[in-house]
């Protein structure tokens, strides 16, 4: 307790713990060059209210269980924290504020399950938080990430990083991706607010295997930013209750299946909700106001568009545009130029819609065949 470390040759550590079981390290500060602090094969290891500065890692830990590094400021070079192989691990209320020209991540997770990740504040990294390779079943939560730069992300989860719960952080996107997402499932993604991305949450599966299905994202709230949420080969994504104001697109997914669009509130956004290429996905009770498109289903099969209520669109309330089998029931639209377009496609249901104030209620090409209205 209650010392200063300081200098360090290069590969050198401030402090090393090894097979130890329980220790305490208070008020201590680490000015290293290398690594302030290394905890390796032991459990039950806390470091708090310390000061990690300029080192190139602040804290490294590995094939530990129960360590906490609490209440702590670090200003790396490069790492703040990396945790590997080591379940149970809690970061709590620190402060990271990288020195360097290109710093990594400000924490990272690598195969460590079941930690907490709470009340941190993160400056400009090139990742706020990475959760990588089996990393499950953590709580990331409370969180504020500023100074996100572009082509950078807030937060990462890769590589079977799956079953985490991200809740009520707050995310400067600084015109990189708040949240991405990618080979990853089963997340919950919950009541963050995330501002001026690029990509407020982007969730990617570019190999059609599967790996980043079922993530469910609610209650978020997003805004000023480029695109809110984007989703590609991403099955059974489940977006609900989420209110998001601005950019291109409010909610945008393609290559798709069996998604669930539902009771999100989208204002300003060019596009509303877009869904492309893909099939039996559910758009129903979003409320969406003033932009350019209301919903539009492209090439799209077994989908449905349900119960929406759409206002003060400049070009179209729903636009089908290609594609197969689509019902669309019970949708009030209004203040829009033309209600419900229907271009190039077959088997389209439209059935019990309100539409009123626009210049067009229904648009119907010669190139759409075999559907049913009343």
């Amino acid at each position: 307790r209650n010392i200063t470390l300081q200098g360090g040759s290069s590969g050198g550590y401030g402090i090393r713990i090894q097979g130890r079981s329980q220790a305490l390290v208070e008020n201590v500060t680490f000015d290293i060059a290398t690594t302030g602090a290394q905890v390796e094969s032991s459990d039950n290891i806390t470091i708090r209210h310390s000061t990690f500065r300029n080192p190139t890692v602040g804290m490294e830990v590995t094939t530990s269980e129960n360590i906490t590094l609490a209440n702590s400021s670090l200003e790396p070079s490069q790492n703040g924290v990396l945790i590997d192989q080591t379940p149970r691990a809690s970061i709590l209320g620190n402060i990271i504020y990288p020195s360097g020209v290109a710093p990594d991540a400000n924490i990272e997770y690598a195969d460590s399950g079941f930690g907490r990740v709470e009340n941190n504040t993160l400056f400009q990294a090139n990742i706020g938080i990475r959760l990588r390779d089996f990393s499950q079943g953590n709580l990331v939560a409370n969180n504020t990430i500023a100074g996100v730069a572009a082509f950078t992300q807030g937060m990462r989860l890769f590589n079977n990083a799956n079953g985490n719960r991200i809740i009520e952080n707050t995310i400067d996107g600084g015109g990189g991706t708040g949240i991405f997402i990618t080979t990853s499932s089963g997340n919950e993604i919950d009541s963050n607010h995330i501002h001026n991305a690029s990509l407020a949450v982007d969730i990617i599966d570019i190999t059609g295997s599967g790996l980043t299905d079922n993530n469910d994202l609610y209650n978020n709230t997003l805004w000023n930013n480029t695109e809110g949420i984007t989703f590609l080969g991403a099955n059974f994504t489940f977006a609900d209750s989420n209110n998001v104001t601005g950019g291109s697109f409010g909610i945008y997914g393609t290559n798709s299946h069996n998604c669930q669009i539902t009771n999100n509130v989208i204002r300003d956004a060019a596009a509303s909700i877009v869904l492309f290429n893909g099939s039996v996905n559910t758009i129903e009770s979003n409320q969406v106001v003033n932009g350019t498109i209301g919903i539009s289903l492209a090439n799209e099969t077994g989908s449905y568009a349900d119960l929406n209520s759409i206002s003060e669109m400049a070009t179209s309330g729903i636009d089908l545009l290609g594609s197969i089998a689509i019902n669309v029931t019970g949708n009030v639209i209004q203040n829009v130029s033309t209600g419900l377009h229907m271009g190039a496609g077959m088997f389209i249901e439209v059935h019990n819609n309100t539409i009123r104030h626009g210049t067009v209620g229904v648009n119907l090409s010669s190139a759409v065949s075999g559907n049913i209205a009343n």
